[in-house]
């Protein structure tokens, strides 16, 4: 699955988010603002 680590606020971010949905591939994205990042291994998963 592809995670998106999203900044609605961000062009690239927003351009990033629509290829990856035009792409019928299976995502989750994780808006990093509004969230808090609980576990550090989040950042450097394959």
């Amino acid at each position: 699955m592809i995670k998106i680590w999203h900044n609605p606020r961000c062009s690239k971010s927003r351009a990033s988010l629509e290829v990856v949905e035009n792409s019928k591939q299976e995502f989750e994205v994780f808006k990093y603002l509004n969230e808090d990042i609980t576990d550090e291994s989040e950042l450097i998963k394959d």
